[in-house]
């Protein structure tokens, strides 16, 4: 669908309008939680351990998730978890869940009963290398939807129908961004940013996160 559909460009624009309101620091909240870091480079790991690896012993090993029926799941279980290492911020747990859910749901081709019930070598055989090559564009959507949907309840009926593409869009435009302005560039400690350090660096740099989620996208 194209920019000239009155409809979605006036939508685009009140869910716009969504970033405009929230205060700055918030803005950067989203981001800056250690838990949800975690839970996106645990994303490019698991990328590794199925398709490179083609075992599930090294997810067993990281996360404590064994390779029995639901496994998927329980890994978005743990990631999504308030407590231990690098919790979660309460506020930002079932935002984050969901997002796994669904960036794992694409993982294994939109199965859902892989997704939720799927042992660990019916997960390995329904690996998508497609998905995880978008991994920071789809998981970061994924996130921004479930966030969008929290704080656009004010939104009418006819904006909400668009709050999935908006997201998508938004992050498209985030992670083109980062590859133009920090990719293969030193960035603190890190010697050379690639996409894993993402969400890392949307967290330290605040001023210019909440930039980007307050620029327009073309609709």
């Amino acid at each position: 669908m194209s920019s000239a559909d009155p409809g979605r460009a006036a939508a685009f624009e009140a869910i716009a309008n969504i970033y405009g309101k929230l205060p700055r620091d918030y803005l950067s909240f989203l981001v800056s939680d250690p838990g949800v870091a975690k839970a996106y480079a645990a994303m490019f790991r698991l990328g590794v351990m199925l398709l490179q690896d083609k075992s599930w012993n090294a997810v067993e090993r990281s996360f404590g998730v064994d390779a029995g029926p639901g496994c998927l799941a329980r890994l978005a279980a743990v990631l999504a978890s308030d407590s231990g290492d690098d919790a979660v911020s309460p506020a930002l747990q079932a935002p984050l869940k969901s997002a796994i859910l669904d960036f794992l749901l694409r993982v294994v081709g939109d199965d859902p009963a892989i997704r939720n019930r799927g042992d660990a070598a019916q997960v390995l055989a329904a690996a998508r290398k497609d998905v995880f090559a978008r991994t920071s564009n789809l998981f970061l959507g994924s996130f921004l939807y479930e966030n969008l949907r929290l704080e656009g309840k004010n939104l009418n009926k006819a904006a909400r129908a668009h709050l999935s593409d908006f997201a998508m869009a938004k992050a498209d435009a985030i992670v083109a961004a980062f590859a133009v302005k920090f990719r293969h560039k030193p960035w603190h400690d890190i010697p050379q940013v690639s996409y894993p350090h993402m969400v890392k660096i949307l967290a330290g740099e605040p001023n210019w996160t909440a930039t980007q989620l307050r620029a327009k996208v073309a609709p």
